[in-house]
């Protein structure tokens, strides 16, 4: 048997494996949270993307939680790792701070 025949077969055994165990998970919606510091009106501009997102597919569903402003939503990710609770991803994107050279 070839080098190439033998990594074909055990490329297909290990796909096999994982798409035994991927596909279950697959067929639940994936829950993600979603916190942020938008006020209105750019808060109700992102509920409405959220939302379209939402209506859009059936592997996904987003919650968007306003959790007051950016400190405010930093400070509850804060509570919420300590607690260990957070959400997996926290991000805070804010136009004119910190470096905007790849550093942070």
């Amino acid at each position: 048997m070839t080098k190439r025949i033998r990594h074909f077969i055990i490329t297909l055994f290990v796909l096999g494996t994982l798409l035994v165990w991927i596909t279950p998970a697959m067929a639940q919606k994936v829950e993600l949270q979603f916190w942020h510091g938008l006020a209105q009106p750019l808060g109700g501009i992102l509920e409405k993307i959220v939302a379209d997102f939402n209506a859009s597919q059936t592997h996904y569903h987003v919650n968007a939680t306003f959790k007051g402003s950016y400190p405010d939503t930093m400070v509850a990710a804060i509570a919420a790792f300590r607690a260990g609770n957070a959400p997996p991803y926290c991000a805070d994107v804010r136009s004119g701070y910190g470096n905007h050279d790849g550093r942070t």
